[in-house]
């Protein structure tokens, strides 16, 4: 392949990179914790990225659970305040 060509698909390599993003890996932060913790954790983390208008996230939150499972609230609220504070804008 010729230099140009390598230069030319960086780009787009980057942007499909970039798309794949997934939660980012909380099991120090989880390690040890409940299950409903951990998914809290999980749901949170991902809404906080979401909330700080980071690219590739979404809202996530079992709302249901949320009004009965101390141990996911606690989860999620820890998530979402980690998360929101590490993610990355997007830009325009």
């Amino acid at each position: 392949m010729k230099q140009h060509q390598v230069i030319a698909i960086t780009p787009l390599l980057t942007m499909l990179l970039g798309a794949c993003q997934t939660v980012p890996d909380a099991s120090d932060k989880t390690q040890g914790k409940p299950r409903a913790y951990t998914e809290g954790y999980s749901d949170g983390c991902q809404s906080g990225h979401f909330a700080a208008g980071d690219a590739g996230y979404k809202l996530a939150k079992d709302v249901t659970r949320f009004n009965y499972d101390t141990q996911y609230v606690t989860g999620w609220n820890e998530g979402f305040g980690a998360c929101k504070g590490a993610a990355r804008p997007a830009t325009q």
